[in-house]
Parts: C-alpha cells; structure tokens; sequence
C-alpha cells in the first residue's frame, strides 16, 4: 500500500474518526472510506463498532482536504509529515460512485441519535423471545448441533464438512480454556 502524506487540515478533518468513516463532500457523495491505525475496540457483545458517516459541510479547510482525498486512484496510507501512518483511506472510483451511492444513502437527520435497529425491533415482541429463553432449560453448543446432525447425515461429503467443523470447535473451546 502506498504512502500518501495529508496536509493538517485533512488529519484535523479525520482526527475524531474513531472508528471506519464514510468520507462525504459537502453534496452527500462518497469520496472514500477512512479507517483509523487504532480503530474502537469491538462492543462487548463481539459486534464491530458502527461506521461513522462523516461529511464536508463546505467550512474552510474543507477544499483542500476534498481535493487531498479525490487524489488517490487507489488504496492508501495516510501519513503526517513526520511519515507516521494515521489510518488507511480507500477512495470510491467513478465507475463506482452510483453503487456506493445505493448501498451507503446518507444518513436521514431527522432520525439522528436514533436506534437504527429500532424498525428490526419492533417486528419482535422481545418480551416473549425473553421469556422463552427463560423457560427453556437445556442449550445447545453449536458443536452439538453439528454431532446431531452428522448422526442422521447419509452423504459422505457432508459427513467429512461437519467432522471437520466440530473439530474446529472442539479445539477452539479446548484453546479458550487452557
């Protein structure tokens, strides 16, 4: 990956990125994607942090750093002068703005600071998912899914994926313990 040394107002327009950004220009298009050297730590729940949508609102300084980041054709690290590296920047080409468009639409600021699985909740009573995970005594490891089904798995091939799959596990489990 190639170095690529950034001007102070593009590490100031970075700097609070604490986690992998969507880097918009002041119109809501997609310049790239940011990420941090030291990106957040995963949430407690083992899910990666949420990507940060960030956007040139057109204040001074925001020029240059647009005109830095539509630079690269490619995959790069972005330096200070001193040639430490500040995280890595992936730009959108052209050919592709219309895509990333689609699959990453600016955020709505009417729903800022909301839950964005609020929707996905709602379609779940959790009260009643809770209470069945209450009730129901005996779990499952998902190396015992796997035993049970190669016991009434016929197919050789898929005998051999699901023997191998509960060896992962099973040394797995069996490194986490020691």
């Amino acid at each position: 990956m190639v170095p690529f040394t950034v001007p102070d107002p593009v590490r100031a327009f970075l700097r609070d990125a604490t986690g992998r950004t969507i880097v918009r220009d002041p119109n809501g298009n997609v310049l790239g994607f940011f990420a941090p050297v030291k990106p957040e730590e995963p949430l407690p729940n083992g899910q990666a942090p949420r990507l940060i949508d960030k956007r040139l609102n057109g204040e001074p300084g925001d020029e240059c750093v647009q005109r830095v980041l539509r630079q690269p054709a490619e995959p790069v690290q972005l330096c200070d002068e001193a040639g430490n590296v500040i995280g890595y920047f992936a730009p959108v080409p052209p050919d592709r703005a219309e895509f990333v468009a689609g699959a990453f639409p600016p955020p709505d600021p009417t729903k800022e600071g909301e839950d964005p699985l609020a929707d996905l909740r709602a379609d779940f009573d959790m009260a009643a998912i809770e209470r069945e995970m209450a009730s129901n005594d005996k779990w499952y490891t998902l190396a015992e899914v796997y035993e049970h089904i190669l016991s009434i798995t016929p197919e050789p091939y898929w005998r051999g994926y699901l023997q191998a799959q509960i060896d992962r596990l099973k040394e797995r489990d069996r490194c986490a313990t020691q």
